[in-house]
């Protein structure tokens, strides 16, 4: 059984109203000519691509050299959204986000049916239209950020209801565990349900038809709300794979669409102050007689393994903050690598022992 949503009155006064008001915000455009492959690499990392060696890129478990209705370039977004360009991913038709809100609620039905695990564990119901994209990264600093906007068709009349379109940002790091890292400031999900004009209201921005007013806030954007400019973020281990999904369905029906804005460029891949300091970290001389110094700049206490070239352990210390000499003139092999740990990472290096 298929149940319509449809506000009849609504939809007439939305008409009436976007007729009669002259609109002062430009209207978001949205290029859906891009690969998904393309909108990863070269819209959403950009310049940063170097830094994030991106791999296994996919969409809705197939691979990214594709086209799709509900992804895009958008540009000219600064305006409403707070973005000036990026890409957008869509339960429905990308190019919604740039149609003029004269209905509320927009929505298309998609054929096929892509089942994602980690949708499902933050849906209120059945899922539907999903578009989800993956991949892999080996970051070369430990943190990276971005921004975005989630938007939905379903504001306002099915907040706290069933019809919560499910949206996450899923990351999963280096041990394998998975978080969804699209929070709002009191630490629930990204959703209708959580930010909206009662709950998270500072975040929300309500676009629907406003009956005091007669106005919509702006009528060049189909969506009838959508978030303020969230940042997302995480810790990342530099040169290590991690995995990324962007992730966004209708839930309970396939009705009144939502989407997300990731802004293109912002990425942020950098490393914090006491890493910039672990790697000015300083092991001499090299070659060495019987003593070395290491001079550990961090705020921390490292550790230290000293190694053959067959792997054997042959020393290990602790090592203070500050310079260090080291006694390794009861070592007699002349070839040795050591490995410096901390809460940074791992620094290898070689070694040669002289006589």
């Amino acid at each position: 059984m298929i149940i319509f949503r449809i506000n009849r009155t609504k939809q007439i006064l939305l008409f009436v109203i976007f007729l009669s008001y002259t609109n002062l915000y430009s209207q978001i455009e949205v290029d859906t000519t891009y690969t998904v492959k393309q909108l990863v690499e070269e819209v959403l990392f950009g310049d940063v691509i170097s830094e994030m060696n991106i791999s296994n890129i996919m969409f809705n478990g197939q691979d990214a050299e594709m086209f799709t209705v509900q992804t895009g370039k958008f540009t000219n977004g600064d305006s409403i959204v707070g973005l000036s360009d990026g890409i957008i991913i869509t339960s429905g038709h990308a190019t919604m986000a740039g149609d003029s809100n004269t209905v509320g609620n927009y929505g298309v039905s998609l054929f096929g049916v892509y089942f994602d695990s980690d949708l499902a564990s933050i849906a209120s119901g059945s899922i539907n239209n999903a578009a989800v994209i993956e991949f892999d990264f080996a970051p070369t600093g430990n943190e990276f950020s971005f921004k975005y906007v989630f938007a939905s068709e379903e504001y306002n009349e099915f907040v706290n209801s069933n019809f919560n379109d499910a949206f996450g940002l899923f990351f999963t790091d280096t041990s394998g565990t998975t978080t969804n890292i699209a929070l709002a400031q009191d630490g629930a999900y990204v959703s209708i349900n959580n930010i909206n004009n009662s709950q998270n209201s500072s975040q929300y921005i309500d676009n629907a038809f406003n009956s005091d007013s007669l106005q919509i806030l702006y009528p060049n954007f189909q969506f009838d709300g959508f978030t303020q400019v969230i940042n997302a973020s995480a810790s990342v281990v530099i040169g290590e794979l991690h995995h990324f999904k962007i992730a966004i369905c209708d839930v309970s029906d396939g009705l009144y669409d939502s989407g997300v804005f990731l802004s293109g460029g912002d990425l942020m891949v950098t490393i914090n102050e006491n890493d910039k300091l672990f790697n000015k970290l300083r092991i001499y001389p090299n070659p060495f007689t019987d003593y070395i110094t290491l001079n550990n700049p961090s705020n921390e206490n490292v550790e230290i393994v000293v190694y053959n070239l067959l792997g054997k352990e042959l020393m290990r210390s602790t090592i203070p903050v500050g310079k260090t000499q080291i006694n390794l003139s009861h070592i007699n092999e002349n070839a040795l690598i050591i490995k410096v740990f901390s809460n940074s990472g791992i620094e290898t290096k070689k070694l040669l022992k002289v006589r």
